[in-house]
């Protein structure tokens, strides 16, 4: 996927450091006896909450798939005004967290997330977020 910001356009790397920079902000932790394990749950979450059409997911998503973009080349702000210019390309929010998705879907690297149970994602997300 690619997105335009200060008249340059940028391919959004989904690979390994877009489902890193996503798993340090939603992780499952379980803890068995005197150990923790840490579970990376970031691209299921997004995932899911794209599903919800969720405005702060699609900027996650951007975020992370930008996330070897030196960040001086654009603000915040810039990167907000290039959503949105994209969500009005695609005809709104919705039709962008759909394209978002099938981005995910199409790298080929996230089958498993797909697989998943969404309901189980969704409840997992509520509990991330009511521990936040």
């Amino acid at each position: 996927m690619i997105i335009e910001i200060k008249d340059k356009e940028y391919e959004l790397d989904l690979g390994i450091e877009f489902a890193e920079s996503l798993d340090k902000k939603y992780k499952l932790v379980q803890s068995i006896s005197t150990m923790d394990l840490e579970f990376g749950m970031g691209v299921g979450m997004v995932a899911a909450k794209l599903d919800m059409v969720s405005i702060g997911a699609i900027i996650e998503f951007f975020e992370a798939g930008l996330k070897g973009v030196k960040r001086n080349s654009y603000s915040k702000a810039d990167l907000n005004k290039a959503i949105e210019k994209k969500a009005k390309e695609l005809g709104g929010f919705a039709q962008l967290a759909d394209a978002c998705v099938e981005a995910l879907v199409e790298v080929g690297l996230y089958s498993h997330v797909f697989e998943a149970d969404p309901e189980q994602l969704k409840q997992t997300l509520e509990q991330i977020q009511e521990e936040e």
